[in-house]
C-alpha cells in the first residue's frame, strides 16, 4: 500500500476524515485489488519509450480525450 504525505495545520481535520465513510470506502477499493494507475507514473514511464513509442502514446491519448469529449484546447 502507498501512503501519501498530507500537510495540515489542524491535526484533528485529517483524523475527522478518516472517519468518513467515503475515506473509509476508498481504503477498501485500494486493500481489495488493483489501483489505475497514476497520471505522474504514466508520464515518468514515457520518458523511456522510444519515437515510434511515443507517437503511438500521443495517438491514443488524443484519441481518449476525444471519446472522453475532453476538448485538446481551451476555447
Amino acid at each position: 500500500m502507498e501512503f501519501i504525505k498530507i500537510v495540515c495545520e489542524k491535526k484533528f481535520l485529517v483524523d475527522q476524515h478518516l472517519k468518513t465513510f467515503i475515506h473509509k470506502a476508498n481504503l477498501q477499493k485500494m486493500k481489495s485489488g488493483p489501483v489505475q494507475q497514476s497520471v505522474k507514473t504514466t508520464f515518468h514511464n514515457v520518458g523511456n519509450q522510444t519515437r515510434s513509442e511515443m507517437e503511438v502514446f500521443h495517438q491514443d491519448l488524443c484519441k481518449a480525450l476525444v471519446a472522453a469529449n475532453i476538448p485538446l484546447k481551451k476555447a
